[in-house]
């Protein structure tokens, strides 16, 4: 199970400023419900995606307690900080169990979710550029401290950690390609495992709240481990939110996260639905 605590993807997508959002791409979940998730007792509840291609279950997908505004982060890959749209996309909650066909991939569960998305709530949306703060990823940062990937790992990367507490503080994680990232008492641990720099770059993104552009013309796949979050306040101006982060890839992987301005794309909801249509 992706428990969201634990495990964190996040997706940047790449698309035209003033492009209205339509429903195209004619792949489609072969059964799929949306509903409003049932109430839960007080004391909170989990959000969870399971199955879906690279996992145990690969014809079948399972979302609880998700918000639109999260559904359409993970569909449209976006970061929530790029989404317009009123105060209860964040707020109300839903769930999707949803089939695909045979043989689907990564890619097209993507595309079956936003089409399930725009026809079930009836969404009108455009993307809009605007300028903000952006980063970007390069080699340069010191000596380069990354060591090239061993052979695959394979695994099931639905299942992110064991309940096993490692000597750093941290879950020891089940095998598995790609990257992944452990939120402990403020401190992150970040490990990948056969995994490229643009995968480590989308990651960054999530965590920054900001695109992260690859620069650094680093191809392959590599093994590293990035540890950040306890550390003194520097000395002078107030520092950027993410420095800490930033000194870590630096002294730890010897790669340089740079602050630039630059387009962001943002994602405007013009209508929406509260409750879906009827499954």
């Amino acid at each position: 199970m992706r428990r969201i605590a634990l495990s964190l993807l996040f997706l940047v997508c790449q698309v035209l400023p003033g492009q209205v959002i339509t429903r195209t791409d004619k792949t489609a979940f072969e059964v799929a419900s949306l509903r409003p998730s049932p109430p839960v007792a007080t004391g909170g509840h989990w959000i969870s995606m399971d199955g879906g291609p690279g996992t145990k279950d690969p014809e079948r997908i399972s979302i609880k307690n998700y918000s639109l505004a999260r559904l359409l982060t993970t569909a449209f890959e976006i970061g929530r900080e790029d989404i317009s749209g009123p105060g209860w996309i964040d707020e109300d909650k839903y769930d999707i169990v949803a089939k695909l066909p045979h043989g689907a991939t990564q890619r097209d569960l993507l595309d079956m979710l936003q089409g399930l998305l725009i026809e079930r709530f009836e969404l009108r949306m455009h993307y809009q550029s605007k300028p903000g703060k952006v980063y970007q990823l390069l080699a340069g940062g010191g000596p380069l401290k990354l060591h090239l990937a061993s052979p695959p790992v394979g695994g099931d990367p639905a299942v992110p950690f064991q309940r096993t507490l490692g000597k750093d503080g941290f879950y020891s994680l089940s095998p598995a390609d790609g990257v992944r990232v452990q939120v402990m008492n403020g401190r992150y641990r970040m490990t990948g495992s056969n995994a490229s720099i643009a995968e480590f770059a989308k990651t960054l993104e999530g965590i920054v709240k900001s695109p992260v552009r690859d620069s650094t013309s680093l191809g392959g796949r590599y093994d590293f481990v990035l540890y950040w979050g306890e550390t003194e306040e520097p000395d002078g101006p107030e520092p950027d939110p993410a420095w800490r982060l930033i000194a870590a890839v630096r002294d730890e992987l010897g790669l340089k996260l740079a602050i630039v301005r630059g387009e962001r794309k943002s994602l405007v909801i013009d209508h929406s639905e509260r409750v879906p249509a009827d499954n």
